[in-house]
């Protein structure tokens, strides 16, 4: 007689798979993984994210259900973005996921997962945006030499970034950025922590995350490729960040070809 055992998945897990009606086991076990390393971390309770493979979520629909302790800050596919194996897939004319999440002024930390179809120009992977003007971005762009960069409104107003290390935007970069009251903090995938001064309030100023989109009136900037993953944490986490790559390529970006 063979005996079937179900494998052990976290609750925080389990309840996920419910509520976004995952039933990949493969999915269910990089998703339970992560999230148990996040524990490990010590970062769940300020983290939400929102796995965007198509394993890893509904993978049909216009919602794509966020996950983590944070809080539910679920996001809806707007104008036809598309599930794939690999992440979302937006077209850079007019679709992108706007969340329900908004940024309390203070530290913060965002990241993310994704590939551009091809690099020309800007591409807004993660903003906050309230559809009429900027507040935060973090982009592919061709206007840094290393590929990936980071925005953020500082005392009322955008006027620092810094350009964070990115292998080849046309593959799967994992890209993080944090701050802390003092500096901007930048990493891609598992390269070396980048720092510029900053000093002052981060500031959300009431607008929700979006993916895919940063439709400011003077210069939209929408993205073209897939996005795997997206996460932010209520605290600056720039210790961790090489901590946080490796647990995402090793779980969730499983098959991206991460380096």
């Amino acid at each position: 007689m063979s005996i079937l055992i179900k494998p052990a998945y976290d609750a925080d897990a389990s309840t996920y798979f419910t509520t976004a009606g995952v039933t990949n086991t493969a999915g269910r076990q990089q998703i339970s993984r992560f999230v148990t390393g996040i524990k490990a971390l010590g970062l769940y309770n300020s983290m939400v994210c929102w796995p965007l493979r198509s394993s890893q979520n509904a993978g049909t629909g216009t919602t794509a259900y966020s996950l983590g302790g944070l809080g539910t800050f679920n996001g809806t596919l707007t104008n036809g973005p598309t599930w794939s194996a690999d992440g979302v897939v937006f077209d850079g004319v007019n679709d992108y996921i706007m969340t329900s999440f908004s940024l309390a002024n203070g530290p913060a930390s965002f990241g993310f997962a994704s590939k551009a179809a091809a690099l020309t120009g800007n591409h807004a992977v993660q903003s906050l945006d309230n559809l009429t003007s900027r507040k935060m971005n973090m982009y592919h762009t061709t206007a840094a030499s290393n590929k990936v960069r980071f925005e953020a409104n500082l005392n009322g107003t955008i006027a620092t970034r810094i350009d964070i290390n990115g292998t080849d935007s046309l593959n799967f970069i994992f890209g993080q950025a944090s701050h802390d009251g003092t500096n901007f903090y930048g990493q891609g995938n598992n390269g070396t922590i980048q720092s510029v001064a900053g000093s002052g309030t981060m500031q959300g100023t009431g607008a929700n995350l979006a993916f895919g989109t940063r439709s400011e009136v003077f210069a939209p900037i929408l993205f073209s490729g897939t996005i795997a993953f997206e996460y932010v944490i209520s605290s600056s986490v720039n210790a961790n960040f090489t901590n946080l790559y490796d647990l995402y390529k090793t779980t969730l970006g499983t098959g991206l070809g991460l380096p």
